[in-house]
């Protein structure tokens, strides 16, 4: 028995060693954030209206922007580059520039821009399918604009077109060819707050096709996938392990306390992700008041955040609460609180180490409190009521 234990062991240990070096090497594969833009705060920033928007007023050289014909300059190089039977005197000077162009049926033609030589034709599509009446804006630019050269362009992700005669071009390769006038531009003129909104654009645009993972990432998940799915398991026993051995400390430790069991789950506040688990009394009846463990993801050494939830709050029962929970709780931690319309007030403590005897310490004293608040003072003033 002793000796199936050892092997037991042993096994174990070189099974941890071979996660080990597996984390390691997975370390080089991992992405780091890109540069965020203005555009990130955009509750709407990848529809297309705005963007097809936005390409116009860059697009036109007399526009506002004093940036002259930068934009039109790199639209023109990255078509060049992909039309071999076009000349740089094909592609003419900016006249005007038209977004939402209405057709005779009654269509709109996204972006159209007019030279002296050439008109423009350009479909924008983001997140959607290429199933545009590309017919009808063909027909439109033969009848109106038959003395110019058309070029008819799909702004999209991929800078691929499955209409026949339509040039892709994605929004990357774009931004890339731009991006060469744009700093000679900033460089005459570096305090032309338009030079930095340009630039962000022009960073937006080339998310809109961001690489979760290069050829090299995909290759180590493959050749590893049963080592890195074995240690996702690892990773959720440890926080079932977590769970398991607080709920033990409550019941042993609080009277008349019996673990609410509820399953883990993942939230995403302010670009932080944590993940939480609720530990509360089943007694507690017609209230969700529980304490409240966050383990902050993408931290290390391993942080967490320790929160007390009071469901149905009153001025009174706040009170209560800071009067009995431990004054040095209080006063020796940075915490922070905050009530929801009346319906939910939090006390919490944010990125704290976790350390297992301090955070279960620490929620054995929260829940002690909210014992004391649902069978006591709640039902004391329902019955004062």
């Amino acid at each position: 028995m002793i000796e199936r234990i050892r092997e037991n062991i042993v096994q174990e240990t070189g099974q941890l060693e071979v996660y080990k070096n597996l984390l390691l090497h997975a370390v080089k594969y991992h992405q780091q954030p890109r540069e965020k833009t203005f555009f990130d705060t955009a509750i709407r920033k990848h529809y297309e209206n705005p963007t097809t928007e936005l390409l116009s007023f860059f697009l036109n050289p007399e526009n506002e922007h004093g940036l002259g014909s930068v934009f039109f300059d790199g639209l023109t190089d990255a078509i060049n580059a992909l039309t071999l039977n076009a000349d740089a005197d094909d592609y003419g000077n900016v006249n005007n520039v038209y977004t939402e162009l209405p057709t005779d049926s009654g269509k709109r033609i996204d972006l159209l821009i007019e030279t002296d030589t050439a008109v423009f034709l350009i479909e924008s599509k983001i997140h959607y399918t290429q199933n545009n009446p590309f017919d009808d804006y063909e027909t439109h630019i033969a009848e109106k604009f038959s003395k110019l050269k058309p070029f008819k362009v799909v702004f999209c992700i991929d800078g691929k077109s499955s209409i026949q005669g339509w040039q892709g071009l994605s929004f990357s390769v774009y931004a890339e060819h731009v991006r060469t006038y744009l700093s000679h531009a900033v460089l005459k003129n570096p305090y032309n707050k338009w030079g930095l909104f340009a630039r962000e654009f022009l960073m937006h645009l080339e998310h809109f096709r961001e690489k979760k993972m290069n050829n090299e990432a995909m290759n180590f998940v493959q050749d590893s996938y049963k080592q890195i799915s074995e240690l996702i398991q690892l990773k959720q026993d440890f926080f079932l392990e977590i769970a398991n051995r607080i709920n033990i400390k409550l019941e042993t430790s609080i009277e008349n306390y019996k673990s609410c069991s509820s399953p883990p789950y993942t939230w995403d506040i302010d670009q932080q992700k944590y993940e939480v688990i609720d530990f509360s009394n089943s007694h507690w009846k017609h209230v969700k008041s529980s304490a409240n463990l966050s383990l902050l993801i993408d931290t290390q050494p391993l942080q967490c955040s320790v929160c007390l939830f009071l469901h149905k709050p009153n001025n009174n029962l706040i009170k209560k609460v800071k009067e009995i929970l431990n004054v040095n709780m209080l006063q020796t931690s940075n915490y922070e609180e905050f009530l929801n319309r009346n319906t939910e007030w939090w006390l919490g403590w944010e990125r704290i180490p976790f350390e297992f005897d301090e955070v279960s310490n620490k929620i054995i004293e929260i829940n002690t409190v909210l014992q004391e608040i649902e069978t006591v003072w709640r039902n004391t003033e329902a019955q004062e009521v």
